[in-house]
């Protein structure tokens, strides 16, 4: 199922918002960020800065839209190391197919204003593996932005790490990205406890 509010401008627009190199530099562990999953690929704007990163060795990118799978495989430079797979899939509603533990790292971003953030949440605790690590980026909702959902429904950064925590994520940092300035970014640890974490189920 798609997102409420996640249509997107045009590329050059997009990616106008936000430095995307600084963030995934800021929001992941050197040499602990050789495998990748991301949560929606959009125009590649992120899988393209992740891939770009020498220690990284295999990202699994998924979006809902056919159209941003094949925008991004045209954007890939053949020059990166990194082993990029891509896949329509509506992982919200299946997950993402990955094995438990498979990934070191995952990329979050605008994606947490979704009607169930936790499901998403859980389905990223799931398939990053203990000590790996979570990045999430959002929309400020405490200054004007040139984009981004309804203030009514986009979550804050408060917000976006207690329902991490919920699910079984403790905080590593809150980066400051000085060149990303209409967007804020959590970087969170999978706990080593084993275990699912049980919730109620939470809309926004």
């Amino acid at each position: 199922m798609r997102g409420r509010e996640s249509g997107m401008p045009d590329v050059t627009q997009w990616e106008s918002y936000f430095d995307a190199n600084e963030i995934v530099r800021k929001l992941s562990d050197p040499d602990q960020r050789k495998r990748c999953v991301e949560f929606g690929c959009g125009y590649g704007t992120f899988t393209r800065a992740a891939a770009s990163l020498v220690d990284v060795k295999q990202i699994a990118s998924f979006d809902i839209d056919d159209e941003m799978i094949r925008t991004t495989r045209m954007r890939l430079s053949d020059r990166t190391s990194a082993d990029v797979s891509l896949a329509r899939r509506d992982f919200l509603a299946d997950g993402c197919g990955l094995p438990d533990g498979w990934a070191d790292w995952a990329m979050l971003f605008n994606l947490l204003h979704i009607e169930s953030p936790l499901v998403l949440l859980t389905e990223a605790h799931r398939v990053i593996r203990p000590g790996g690590t979570l990045a999430i980026i959002h929309w400020r909702d405490d200054i004007a932005t040139p984009r981004g959902p309804s203030i009514n429904i986009r979550p804050s950064l408060m917000q976006c790490q207690a329902w991490a925590e919920q699910v079984g994520f403790q905080l590593v940092s809150i980066p400051v990205l000085e060149r990303s300035p209409w967007h804020w970014g959590l970087r969170m640890t999978r706990t080593i406890a084993e275990g699912r974490r049980h919730y109620k189920e939470s809309r926004v």
